[in-house]
């Protein structure tokens, strides 16, 4: 009897110790996954200046473009329902409106190309 007990309190132990992985995992993967709320923290942070006028240095302009490479690739990331939610909530045409026309550019290249790069891949699985 105690070891029917003692297996049953192991095999209990081991299922308890598995699902706390699982969660544990879950968790993680849900923290690395980029939301449109994630993402518009992210702009706020950068706090751009206007360069849509003129430029700074360049010790700035290379700040700007790793947070513009920064800002698309989590861009890129976001999943169907999340891109159209950041459509919508139009928060990041400020972030766009101040980027100097070669940020523009570049910003484009990085998400728009990549976007349809992935469209035509979906077009020719079908």
């Amino acid at each position: 009897m105690n070891h029917h007990r003692a297996l049953i309190f192991k095999a209990v132990a081991v299922l308890v110790l598995v699902w706390g992985v699982v969660f544990a995992v879950r968790s993680m993967a849900a923290s690395k996954k980029v939301t449109a709320d994630r993402l518009d923290l992210e702009v706020r942070a950068l706090r751009f200046e206007d360069w849509s006028e003129q430029s700074g240095s360049v010790a700035e302009a290379e700040r700007r473009e790793e947070g513009i490479r920064r800002i698309a690739s989590m861009v890129n990331r976001l999943d169907f329902k999340e891109r159209q939610r950041n459509r919508e909530n139009r928060s990041n045409e400020e972030f766009f409106r101040r980027l100097n026309p070669r940020e523009k550019n570049l910003f484009v290249d990085l998400t728009i190309v990549e976007s349809m790069g992935k469209f035509m891949e979906a077009l020719d699985q079908m």
